[in-house]
């Protein structure tokens, strides 16, 4: 008899027709929906003791704030204590604006009902467990993502590249981690079939005036068609700060709907091919853990500040000095960022460090690390491999439990790019990366000697 037991909910969160898209620069308002977006909760508890619950929202990212404020509601409501809860975005560049960044705020009316429909999720996912049972399994795929950051012929790195720059490409600055690990959660008497899906990959394809969970949202799709079943599959992504989806293989497949659906194609055949040789999971024990990371925000040179504020005093900037030696430098831009630095300015006014969970979810030989940013592949293939020292498998999800911007790493900070560039979205010192690591071996050991 099995001493697992699972309940499941999934709740729309889809924004009406007129709600601004996040994922840009600016606001753009939503004129049509292309597909639902969805909250997914995960509920795992074990019958001899131990319980943790995973929920996967299809949205950008979600602050430590909103985080801590659905957290709480669910505890004092349930058994469950914080640290037992991992809120995940998906990140999709196509929902609603969930953060304050760059010239969008966060619509507080839709986080209220994000919140109320998550809280009415959980509820459910605990009025349905039901025995269950894990299998897991890893395999690659290829030919849809790679490492974002591209090397010029002159030693400069970038991000967003046109055409006209693609002759002066010699190279890419690092890495690309394609590796996806499929958890299968079979529940007894429960006609849908469950997946967690952990993959890095940037959900940056539809793009436009509209409302699309991005390849996150089609897979459950591709995988029905294939085994002719209902499915419900949660996307956890992993690492994938530095990579995107700008492969030769994609060239031809134009950005919108259908290029996120032949990425889910692809990642869902890979999955379905990598079914047969899952291997039962243990879900005993059921444990959780986080700690708590301070790491300094971003040093501000005088001279930055000085410019940002001549440049939102004046306007319109006589010169691009915060957004030189981009690929597509703009005035609109160095407004942009000339209010950013600004914004960090009075975030290290009020504090000159940043407060980071890191936590750790084990289930059996499994260990899921959250981190509430938008990490470096190279961190988190560094994290996989620390951790398969103790456990048979372990996913890293980014974008859990808040929201802190991209941590590139060192080598990243001294070539410059879009990721390194100082704001909101770039907010943490260049030793970030290697301190989220170090937290995340130090949960390894602790988790390891949990026995249930």
């Amino acid at each position: 008899m099995s001493s697992l037991l699972a309940g499941l909910a999934q709740k729309s969160i889809t924004p009406p027709i007129g709600a601004s898209v996040a994922g840009y620069f600016e606001p753009h308002a939503a004129v049509e929906i292309i597909n639902d977006l969805f909250a997914e909760i995960l509920i795992l508890r074990s019958e001899t003791g131990g319980q943790a619950a995973l929920i996967d929202c299809d949205v950008i990212g979600l602050s430590e704030e909103t985080v801590r404020k659905i957290r709480r509601q669910i505890s004092t409501k349930t058994s469950f204590q914080p640290h037992e809860i991992l809120i995940s975005a998906t990140h999709t560049h196509t929902g609603p604006y969930t953060l304050d960044i760059f010239e969008g705020e966060a619509d507080q009316d839709y986080l209220n009902f994000l919140e109320q429909e998550v809280l009415l999720g959980f509820e459910e996912a605990l009025n349905n467990l039901q025995p269950a049972s894990l299998r897991i399994t890893r395999t690659k795929v290829e030919k849809i993502s790679c490492n974002r950051r591209v090397v010029f012929a002159d030693g400069t790195v970038h991000t967003h590249i046109t055409e006209k720059d693609l002759d002066k490409i010699v190279g890419r600055e690092g890495p690309v981690d394609q590796e996806l690990i499929l958890l299968e959660v079979a529940v007894r008497d429960s006609s849908p079939k469950i997946f967690l899906m952990n993959f890095p990959l940037h959900p940056t394809n539809v793009r436009g005036d509209r409302i699309c969970a991005d390849f996150p949202g089609y897979l459950a799709e591709a995988l029905e068609k294939q085994l002719h079943e209902k499915v419900i599959s949660l996307f956890a992504n992993g690492p994938c700060g530095n990579i995107d989806s700008k492969t030769p293989e994609l060239e031809t497949v134009a950005y919108g709907p259908e290029r996120a659906r032949v990425i889910a194609e692809q990642i869902a055949g890979a999955a379905l091919q990598a079914l047969p040789h899952c291997l039962p999971l243990p879900s005993a024990p059921i444990s959780a853990a986080s700690e708590l990371v301070e790491i300094p925000l971003r040093h501000l040179s005088e001279e930055e500040i000085g410019w940002a504020q001549a440049v939102v005093s004046r306007g319109e900037p006589e010169d691009l000095f915060l957004t030189r030696g981009t690929c597509r430098p703009s005035l609109d831009k160095e407004r942009v960022y000339a209010k950013e630095i600004l914004h960090l300015a009075r975030m290290k006014k009020a504090s000159p460090t940043a407060t980071l969970e890191v936590q750790g979810i084990r289930i059996g030989d499994l260990v899921i690390i959250g981190v509430p940013v938008e990490l470096f592949c190279e961190f988190g293939l560094r994290i996989k491999e620390e951790g398969r020292r103790l456990f048979r498998e372990v996913m890293v999800v980014e974008l859990a439990n808040g929201f802190f911007g991209y941590v590139p790493t060192p080598q990243s900070f001294k070539a410059g790019g879009y990721e390194t560039r100082t704001a909101r979205s770039s907010q943490l010192a260049p030793e970030a990366g290697g301190r989220l690591c170090e937290a995340a071996e130090r949960l390894f050991r602790r988790l390891s000697g949990d026995r249930g």
